[in-house]
């Protein structure tokens, strides 16, 4: 899949691509099992004002 989707295709169907989101909600989804980025990696780039782009690797 390309980008952050709303859940987990394989078990919503419905799952759709989230375009945009803040840094404290991918912070919040990789806290709550996102795996899209590891939790401790999105504090940094805050700090330091960095923004993100998630691609797909595969």
């Amino acid at each position: 899949m390309n980008g952050v989707l709303s859940a987990d295709p394989r078990i919503v169907p419905e799952a759709h691509t989230i375009h945009t989101l803040t840094f404290q909600e991918m912070s919040e989804m990789s806290y709550f099992g996102a795996q899209v980025l590891h939790p401790m990696t999105v504090a940094p780039l805050v700090d330091k004002g960095i923004p993100l782009r998630a691609k797909n690797t595969f």
